[in-house]
């Protein structure tokens, strides 16, 4: 019960630090000014780690020596736990919160809207997306036993760009924590003249991890756009796309050693064309590659067209097409479809099997349906 006074100022230039996932070296500086009595005392303090080499959890945040990082506000004790009020500054980013031990451990945080550039210094997993744009952290509250975490994440001009710097990923919109889950809110994300709305969840954020995403097109873009992210597919497909996926990945647990397309799962459905433009596949006639398969035959049905119809044997082998479209399930390393369809003016090509995710090879077979009009042709060739 004797009244306590503490004033006191601590600094080291090598100061090496251990304590659960944080390890600290190198410079630190910090103060506190703590008056009270018996199990009740409070006052200000101050913790300066500019000049301090931090790493969190193995390197999934780390912070270099030069870079700000400061922390202070006042500690408070009423005998049955202890209260700290705070200003967190780093780098560029400046929050205010508090930290409460009873009746469970609680970390509050709020931070106004930062410039995330730059920021792959601080957490490593960014390098290789050179992130722009502006985040805020809106009344993030952590809680222990159980675990759980609410509030919101704003994202504003949040732009990702990986291998492919002149298509990149432009997300905007809110993440809500609801305890064990992040949940989309008003979220898009854009890439190219893409336009994305992002539905979904990660659910079980404090144990197995698992992202539940949905990705619609409000309206339809223009194909091209899309397929072009693959750099095999660029400018080989056209028309307006109309895309929902709904795909499942576990993050944590036994399933996230495998490679990430592999342990991806769920469902795609697409349709191009369906307007007056239709679509067309760049160098692609679906009808002459039914007649290659046969062979000379084909070809000797075909040439005889214009002398037999007066038509030129390219209408019949025409890229455009009226519409494609397909339903996909997503698993184990594939994309199978059992009701791929694409409708040309004089023939319906109807497929059926799977795509490879990782290297894009194709596996279908299926028929060709012809219309009255090329069935006629067809058989005036055999006069």
């Amino acid at each position: 019960d004797a009244p306590l006074a503490i004033d006191a100022k601590a600094s080291s230039s090598a100061l090496v630090l251990s304590t659960g996932d944080l390890r600290a070296k190198g410079g630190v500086a910090a103060q506190a000014k703590i008056e009270g009595q018996g199990e009740r005392w409070s006052g200000p303090f101050s913790l300066d780690l500019t000049r301090a080499e931090l790493d969190f959890a193995n390197g999934t945040m780390r912070k270099a020596v030069g870079t700000r990082a400061t922390l202070e506000g006042a500690l408070a004790n009423d005998g049955k736990g202890t209260r700290a009020d705070y200003e967190l500054r780093v780098r560029n980013a400046e929050a205010k919160g508090a930290f409460t031990t009873h009746p469970r451990t609680r970390l509050e945080l709020e931070a106004k809207p930062f410039d995330v550039a730059g920021w792959e210094e601080i957490v490593p997993a960014l390098a290789d997306y050179a992130p722009t744009g502006r985040v805020a952290l809106e009344k993030l509250v952590f809680a222990t036993e159980p675990s759980s975490l609410t509030g919101a994440i704003a994202l504003s001009g949040v732009t990702l760009r990986r291998e492919r710097p002149d298509a990149p990923i432009a997300i905007d919109g809110h993440l809500d924590a609801k305890g064990t889950s992040l949940v989309p809110r008003a979220l898009f994300a854009t890439v190219g003249a893409a336009r994305w709305a992002v539905t979904g969840q990660i659910s079980d954020l404090f144990g197995a991890r698992r992202l539940a995403l949905r990705l619609a097109t409000p309206a339809p873009v223009e194909s091209n756009a899309v397929f072009s992210l693959v750099d095999g597919l660029r400018d080989s497909v056209f028309g307006a796309l109309d895309l929902d996926l709904a795909l499942a990945l576990p993050l944590a647990g036994p399933a996230a050693s495998q490679p990430a397309l592999d342990r991806l799962s769920g469902d795609v459905r697409f349709q191009i064309g369906g307007d007056e433009q239709g679509g067309r596949l760049r160098g692609v006639s679906l009808l002459k590659t039914a007649f290659d398969r046969f062979g000379a035959l084909g070809y000797a049905a075909l040439l005889a067209l214009p002398a037999k119809r007066g038509k030129s044997i390219d209408e019949y082998y025409s890229e455009k097409f009226q519409v494609a479209r397909a339903t996909f399930r997503v698993e184990n390393g594939e994309a199978r479809t059992q009701d791929f369809e694409v409708v040309h003016d004089e023939y319906t090509a109807k497929l059926r099997g799977g795509i490879g995710l990782s290297d894009l090879a194709l596996d279908m077979r299926g028929e060709l349906v012809i219309s009255d009009r090329l069935d006629a042709a067809l058989a005036g060739t055999q006069a």
